[in-house]
């Protein structure tokens, strides 16, 4: 069972965390508050920094996705229709990324090539290989391939702008977002009403 954490941040903390941050000057596109509680919300939680998540922002705003992420994406499904989500990646992801490669016998499946084509290796040298097809292979391929996979930024779309509204993980519910976002980003960012579609 998943446990719920709540954690608080006053407008001072998000002042200071908006000057500290740099984030006017790392990212073109606005911003909600909630954006900005978020990314110190991950840093408390998930020790995912801020600039990690400003790094696939400003390539994308760039045309450019050094990170080898998937795409940005428009939800198709109520209730996010309408808006889009990118993928951010962090070191924290590369156990994911591999599983998702690797399959149900992938790793196997090297190990045994590794092992019955490099007989005359020494165990450590045969090691080094299996854990370089393994990971290093595997994440390089991902990356090349644009399939990198990490959390999201849900952002929108508006007057030829990027708006940032929050952070979410793939496995948060998707009417948790559409709630987060109506109570945190209407407010600031009005035209948000003629974007969401209607539950």
């Amino acid at each position: 069972m998943e446990k719920i954490v709540q954690l608080e941040f006053s407008d001072e903390d998000l002042d200071k965390f908006e000057r500290i941050s740099g984030i006017k000057w790392k990212i073109k596109g606005a911003y909600s508050r909630l954006f900005l509680a978020d990314l110190m919300a991950f840093y408390e939680l998930h020790f995912i920094g801020s600039d990690e998540i400003f790094m696939t922002l400003n390539d994308y705003e760039k045309g450019k996705n050094f990170a080898g992420t998937k795409p940005p994406t428009i939800f198709r499904k109520s209730p996010l229709k309408g808006l889009h989500h990118i993928h951010f990646y962090s070191p924290r992801y590369i156990k994911n990324n591999v599983d998702i490669a690797l399959g149900k016998n992938g790793l196997k499946n090297i190990i045994s090539d590794v092992l019955d084509t490099n007989e005359s290796m020494s165990i450590d040298e045969q090691a080094k290989l299996i854990s370089k097809r393994a990971v290093t292979d595997t994440l390089n391929d991902r990356r090349i391939k644009g399939k990198m996979t990490g959390e999201w930024v849900i952002f929108t779309k508006y007057e030829g702008k990027n708006y940032y509204l929050c952070l979410a993980r793939h496995n948060d519910d998707d009417h948790v977002i559409r709630e987060r976002i109506e109570k945190h980003c209407l407010l600031m960012f009005p035209f948000l009403k003629d974007i969401l579609v209607p539950l």
